[in-house]
């Protein structure tokens, strides 16, 4: 089976988003993100929700962060902070591609 999965960045009401839509033979799926950090080293996007605390709003996000291969073990301080500050319950798990999605998009 045969896929494309299309990314497009565009702001809305000075929010950056990322709209991500996944095609295949029978069905698309679509889904828009908030992009929370972005920058040559690693992409953090999150689905926004509003947690109350104290009489305060305050803005956070279900988050993923991905990062580029030689940063994932060195992951720059703003790119950890930011995803240990506006996420959720964040964790890092490390998880390579498989070769052949690797090689796709290394060389696709």
């Amino acid at each position: 089976m045969q896929w494309e999965i299309w990314l497009a960045l565009f702001w809305h009401h000075n929010k950056k988003l990322l709209d991500v839509v996944v095609k295949g033979e029978s069905k698309t799926l679509q889904e828009t993100f908030h992009v929370v950090h972005a920058n040559t080293k690693c992409l953090i996007i999150g689905s926004a929700y509003k947690a109350y605390r104290n009489k305060e709003t305050k803005m956070n996000y279900d988050c993923t962060m991905w990062a580029k291969k030689e940063a994932v073990k060195r992951l720059p301080k703003d790119c950890e902070f930011i995803f240990l500050k506006y996420c959720n319950q964040p964790k890092i798990f490390l998880t390579a591609l498989e070769s052949e999605c690797s090689d796709y998009y290394i060389y696709g």
